[in-house]
């Protein structure tokens, strides 16, 4: 899938494209949620913004900030699934796994896998300037020997949804890091 097209909720998202990478240092085709702000290349106004991603670790109850140009923000609160687990409410399943690899143990197990969409409404007469993702929380139980929850995000797409088409959809992908 790596660099692949698609579309959700009638938004076109782009796979972040995987490059290198080895079994000591694997390549990462996603950011794990702790805070960033992701600063879009140009201000883009839409009535939606889908994200594409995961929880790990158990369920993020933090929030991410949406900054429009005239310095207003937007929170937004919890929105995706646990990648093992259940769909958060109003998710989409956009892939799925019958199971997981374990690099430690070099096998793969179950229990099968899943990424999400969700989808945010957005003013449609501000334009957008960055998203602040939910910074991990500071205790809780947690998966693969994390002590906290915290979400992973592959995509994000910001459109202008009208009754039959999208007009000038922005897209950009979040690099790993």
């Amino acid at each position: 899938m790596s660099g692949e097209r698609f579309t959700i909720g009638g938004a076109p998202v782009q796979w972040p494209r995987l490059t290198g990478g080895s079994d000591r240092a694997p390549h990462r085709d996603n950011v794990s949620a702790r805070g960033q702000t992701i600063v879009l290349p140009r201000p883009l106004r839409g009535s939606a913004l889908y994200v594409v991603g995961a929880t790990v670790g158990g369920p993020v109850t933090e929030t991410s900030i949406i900054t429009y140009t005239d310095a207003t923000t937007q929170c937004v609160g919890p929105a995706l699934g646990n990648w093992i687990g259940r769909a958060a409410a109003g998710n989409t399943i956009v892939a799925r796994q019958a199971y997981h690899n374990n690099r430690a143990r070099g096998s793969s197990r179950q229990p099968p896998t899943r990424l999400y969409e969700a989808m945010v409404g957005l003013n449609t007469r501000k334009w957008v300037t960055a998203l602040r993702l939910p910074a991990r929380l500071a205790a809780g139980p947690g998966a693969h020997g994390q002590n906290r929850p915290e979400e992973h995000i592959f995509a994000f797409a910001i459109a202008l949804v009208t009754r039959r088409s999208i007009v000038d959809p922005g897209i950009w992908t979040v690099r790993g890091g």
